[in-house]
């Protein structure tokens, strides 16, 4: 169908040229005969009428024949066009009801394969929630049965403490051992499920692209036989259009030289017409500028003797003014001076009463103070020796906690290792039986594949055969009827070439005639042209003369006049100045007053000042000594005692570039737990303090590669917990530093051993959760490097920890009003920058982990579940 609309669109625009064509060839020779007509002399007026009306009637009977001849090439030519288009459509529907056949098949064979699948994966959800049922059901049972165990047996466990004691070191050691056997099992069967899943997606995508490869071929071979038959019909029809081309610029070359003869004879009287009216427009323009100018001239001499003569009368209205300004002062300075004399006097008074008051109250207050410190010491030592006697109550109590939680402990794993022996002999049977199954499948899909594959065989060698059949008659019937389309098509052309030649000798003989007329009316054009010329020309050389005397004249007249304003302009600049300078000296001389009367009262303040300070350093003083006296009161006698100390034993080796040193050095050589949480301890406080202490542990790899270590290996004990925060801190400090900040980049799986911590402490030690959270939310807050955090492994599990924690919150919440989960404002996010360029009110790391989980989800970009 595309082809046969192709086919009548080309047919149409052919049609639309040959008429446009023909209008404009009619228009030209109008144009032709009507030049023709006008441009003859007299004498040969009417022998030229009589020629032009028998060419007429010959142009008339041979335009007829040209109709007539042109509707029958017409007709033909439509004929053998609407039978190509009928056998193109013919066989655009035989290919298209083949590929509708061929659709209809595939939907088929899709929709059997689709059910196929959807009902084993069907059966397959069956078994699982079955089996998950029975798992749930066995669970609870086990958990209701526990329970009752517990009180039943509860004072006896305590009993069975000893016991259990002997017996836990031999069951830990057998429970290691099926743990690893069950999780190789376990290994095993994920690798064997997905080993098998791959396979069939591979199978799956080779079909389809088989599929594809062919259709694409299919659709290429087609697309390059349609373009050839189109480049051919294209190429000749070009041909015939260059021939027909030839002959139509003939006869429009010389319609255009006719026209532009009469269209420059026309432009040259225009052109003469438009010189006239500018020399009027020129002359009228200059002489309306030099009245304009004349008028501003006068305008600005009148503007400046009236300023001047309003610049007299303000003069004479000023002195006056100033006479009675300078009265006024007077008069006020005098009373000023009397008011200020007497408000100090008053300040002298108050301020001695608020000395002698404010001296009185501190000495009150020191005294209270030291009442105070008495009693708070003594409450001090009551608490202390109440403090010794709750410690030890709580060590006991500490000590039967313990043994209570070993005893509890050792139960449940025995009970915990009989569970696991049962789970691996389920996964045994289980995995056996789907073994069976999965062999019983391959057989079943390799036969049905292998007859498809056949049956597809035999239908696409009959539809080939039946193609290449088709294929070759199309092309014998195309080339009988090309060739029998060329040779009328040479006919034609043969008659149309010999009525051009007759044509082109007639329009040739007139246009000799008229190119010879013309020539001659050029030259007696050109000569009064020249005349035109030459009395122009003088007329020019005046006008310019003129122009040039009148500038001349108007400069003169304009240079004095310039003289006359800038000697006004200079009196009144002089003018000007003096008063600025005038004012300037009055306002030097105001304030000169101001301050000589101000220094008085500035000496005074100073003295207050330094009076304050000799009193405050007196009393300090004072109170010391008093508090040195009694060695039981002293804090201030401690600190310094203790300054000293640590002054006096402070050394090299205790700076802290040298403890980072040395902390390093032990964390690559011990692996002592006792020196390692040490080292920590002490690279936690150097990197939170120094950015060279983070440079230095940035630059070793090794060492963050065994706190990387420590990381991934601390089990959920109080001393690995502490070791734990350490480290994150240390990596936190690191992260916080654009400097060291690379170095945690490329450390092998970081962000994976954060993850599994998270996954570990989110419910049992939050403040390790919240830690963790802190570490990749500086890490993520680089923008070129976010895209290195996002795996899609730990996106999975950040996403589920963060759905389970809502539904714990949702649990724990219910029957209330539904929590809001929304992430925290900037103002309460953590800094990125590091912590000794902060200040206190600044926030360091998350405090809650469920705002902490929801912000690292915004800024990770991970969806909600």
């Amino acid at each position: 169908m595309k082809l046969a609309a192709l086919v009548l669109q080309r047919g149409f625009r052919a049609n639309l040229c040959m008429r446009e064509q023909k209008a404009c060839y009619m228009t030209q020779r109008r144009s032709v005969i009507s030049i023709q007509a006008k441009c003859g002399d007299d004498r040969t007026y009417h022998s030229e009428r009589v020629r032009g009306w028998l060419e007429e009637r010959k142009f008339k009977n041979k335009r007829s024949a040209a109709i007539k001849i042109q509707s029958w090439y017409r007709t033909k030519s439509q004929q053998q066009a609407y039978t190509k288009k009928k056998l193109a459509a013919v066989k655009i529907q035989r290919y298209y009801r083949n590929y509708r056949c061929n659709q209809e098949t595939r939907k088929a064979i899709i929709c059997l394969q689709a059910g196929l699948r959807g009902m084993i994966v069907r059966r397959k959800m069956q078994k699982k929630n079955a089996a998950a049922t029975k798992i749930q059901s066995i669970f609870r049972g086990h958990q209701q049965r526990r329970k009752y165990l517990e009180k039943k047996h509860a004072a006896v466990t305590i009993q069975q403490y000893y016991r259990a004691l002997q017996t836990s070191r031999r069951i830990r050691k057998q429970l290691e051992h099926s743990r690893l056997s069950a999780i190789i099992i376990q290994a095993h069967v994920r690798g064997f499920l997905t080993r098998r899943c791959l396979e069939k997606k591979r199978q799956a995508a080779i079909k389809i692209q088989s599929r594809y490869r062919g259709w694409i071929t299919r659709k290429k071979y087609l697309n390059m036989r349609e373009n050839i038959i189109s480049l051919q019909r294209y190429w000749r029809a070009t041909i015939m259009m260059n021939k027909d081309r030839l002959h139509y610029l003939m006869l429009s070359g010389a319609t255009m030289i006719i026209q532009a003869a009469w269209r420059g004879y026309k432009v040259r009287q225009t052109i003469h017409h438009q010189n006239r009216a500018a020399l009027i427009i020129q002359k009228h323009f200059r002489r309306h500028q030099i009245q304009k100018k004349y008028n501003n001239l006068k305008n600005y001499a009148i503007n400046i003797q009236r300023c001047w003569r309003n610049k007299f009368a303000a003069k004479v209205a000023r002195k006056e003014f100033v006479t009675k300004k300078n009265a006024a002062i007077v008069l006020q300075k005098y009373i000023r001076g009397y008011l200020f004399r007497k408000q100090i006097k008053t300040e002298n008074h108050a301020a001695c009463t608020i000395q002698r008051r404010f001296q009185s109250y501190k000495q009150r207050v020191t005294f209270l103070k030291i009442r105070r410190s008495v009693i708070s010491i003594q409450k001090y030592y009551r608490c202390y020796v109440q403090m010794t006697i709750e410690r030890q109550m709580y060590r006991k109590k500490c000590v039967a906690a313990i043994t209570i939680q070993s005893s509890v402990r050792g139960y449940l794993v025995r009970r915990n290792l009989a569970i696991q022996h049962n789970a691996a002999c389920i996964i045994q049977t289980t995995y056996k039986g789907w073994q069976q199954r999965r062999d019983y499948k391959r057989k079943m899909e390799a036969v049905i594949k292998l007859q498809q594959y056949w049956r597809g065989a035999v239908i696409s060698l009959k539809a080939r055969e039946d193609f290449i059949y088709l294929r070759r008659a199309s092309i014998i019937l195309q080339s009988g009827w090309r060739a029998r389309q060329a040779r009328c098509l040479k006919n034609h052309m043969k008659a149309a070439h010999t009525k051009r030649m007759k044509a082109a000798q007639i329009i040739q003989s007139a246009y000799r005639g008229w190119s010879v007329r013309n020539a001659l009316a050029a030259e007696r054009r050109q000569q009064h042209l020249n005349r035109f010329a030459r009395v122009a020309k003088m007329n020019m050389a005046a006008i310019v003369i003129q122009k040039n005397y009148r500038h001349r004249i108007v400069l003169l007249k304009a240079k004095e006049k310039e003289e006359k304003v800038i000697i006004i302009q200079r009196w009144i600049r002089t003018k000007q100045e003096t008063k600025l300078l005038k004012k300037k000296l009055k306002s030097i001389v105001v304030i000169q007053r101001w301050w000589r009367k101000k220094q008085p009262f500035v000496k005074e303040v100073q003295l207050g000042r330094a009076a304050s300070k000799i009193q405050a350093a007196w009393r300090g003083y004072k109170l010391r000594y008093s508090l040195t006296k009694d060695s039981r009161l002293s804090k201030v006698h401690e600190i310094r005692s203790r300054l000293l100390v640590a002054n006096s034993q402070a050394t090299d080796n205790k700076r802290m570039g040298n403890r980072t040193e040395t902390a390093i050095s032990h964390l690559l050589k011990f692996r002592d737990f006792k020196t390692i949480l040490v080292t920590v301890m002490c690279l936690d406080t150097s990197t939170r303090l120094s950015p060279f202490c983070c440079e230095k542990i940035a630059e070793e790899e090794a060492a963050l590669n065994n706190l990387k270590f420590y990381l991934r290996s601390c089990n959920r004990s109080i001393p690995h917990m502490q070791l734990l925060n350490y480290v994150i801190n240390i990596f936190i400090n690191i992260a916080k530093y654009n400097k060291t900040k690379p170095s945690l980049y490329k450390l092998d799986k970081l962000v994976e051993a954060v993850t599994t911590l998270m996954l570990t402490y989110y419910e049992k030690g939050p403040g390790i959760f919240n830690k963790c959270c802190t570490l990749l939310y500086v890490l993520a807050a680089d923008e070129n490097r976010l895209r290195d955090l996002k795996d899609p492994k730990v996106l999975t599990e950040l996403g589920n920890l963060q759905s389970l924690m809502k539904r714990r919150r949702l649990n724990a919440t219910r029957g209330q009003r539904a929590p809001k989960f929304t992430p925290l404002p900037p103002s309460r996010l953590p800094m990125v920058a590091p912590d000794w360029a902060l200040r206190p009110r600044h926030v360091r790391e998350f405090d809650e982990p469920l705002d902490a989980m929801l912000s690292l989800a915004v800024k990770l970009k991970i969806p909600n579940k």
